[in-house]
């Protein structure tokens, strides 16, 4: 998880793929075995407790996913 979406180049970079921005202020990306998420810095406008739980939620809902499709999450 990277927090700051104004170094979404950056993690591009760094995760080797694109993170495309998705509706709700985050980018995503994946690999085979890994998940990025970069997400709005804690102290960013709007970066609430339900914002964060949002987040949470979108995490668990993609390795629910890998998880009923018989795929290691490591």
């Amino acid at each position: 998880m990277f927090l700051g979406l104004s170094y979404a180049a950056y993690w591009s970079e760094i995760a080797g793929l694109p993170l495309p921005r998705e509706v709700d202020a985050l980018a995503k990306g994946r690999t085979s075995q890994t998940l990025f998420i970069a997400a709005k810095h804690p102290v960013a406008r709007g970066a609430s407790n339900a914002y964060f739980r949002g987040v949470g939620e979108l995490i668990a809902k993609e390795s629910d996913q890998r998880l009923s499709r018989h795929e290691p999450v490591l």
